[in-house]
């Protein structure tokens, strides 16, 4: 689900890119290439029952995990590119717009950075055992601390961020200069936020203790 609303997110940004079809070609291309490897692994050890990530259990699962390492960072050159675009004012959408996904690129890329800490820490929780209880749906630890809660905020901050951005522009009894004011207090909160649980999960504590 959160590959399939990355994709759609990285169609629309191409859609309002103002850049050659080249360069629109090289990312959509880079982007769905890293994706479909990344899901085919997962499906695969799935249907294998075992884990993909952090698993060491025999070579090929070793060989697996380490292919999921390298196109991950991968994946994030192509969203550094789209960064460098945004920077530049290259998308065709409002100021306030444009800065949301700034913004929201620039903490996916973070939230990628994240994911490089539980790769170096070997496992995504700390304090705790891996494979504990969890909470539904997102299985982040109840009992210790989860760098996947820090992981997800950074990562979905590419729709959560643009959006802010565009409902705050249509805002009309705002004025122009309280609605930059108001993304950047938005944009404030959430970086405090993510800074927040990932202090929490460095510290050994979950988010939600069951």
């Amino acid at each position: 689900m959160s590959m399939a609303m990355y994709l759609a997110t990285v169609v629309i940004l191409l859609d309002y890119l103002r850049a050659s079809i080249w360069w629109k070609k090289i990312i959509g291309w880079g982007v769905s290439i890293c994706l479909l490897i990344a899901i085919t692994c997962i499906t695969m050890q799935a249907a294998r029952g075992t884990t993909s990530h952090f698993n060491n259990s025999t070579p090929f699962d070793s060989a697996v995990s380490s292919v999921m390492d390298i196109v991950d960072p991968l994946n994030g050159g192509f969203v550094l590119v789209l960064l460098i675009f945004a920077l530049q004012f290259k998308y065709d959408v409002s100021r306030l717009s444009q800065l949301g996904i700034a913004f929201g690129l620039f903490l996916f890329l973070a939230g990628s950075a994240i994911g490089g800490v539980m790769v170096a820490h070997g496992q995504s929780v700390v304090g705790v055992a891996p494979g504990g209880p969890g909470l539904p749906v997102v299985n982040w630890s109840t009992t210790g601390g989860d760098f996947r809660v820090a992981h997800f905020l950074g990562i979905h901050a590419l729709q959560i961020l643009p959006i802010a951005g565009w409902l705050i522009d249509r805002l009309k009894a705002l004025p122009r200069r309280a609605k930059a004011t108001a993304f950047v207090a938005v944009s404030a909160g959430y970086v405090l936020l993510m800074g927040f649980v990932f202090l929490q999960a460095m510290d050994g504590v979950p988010l939600v203790r069951m």
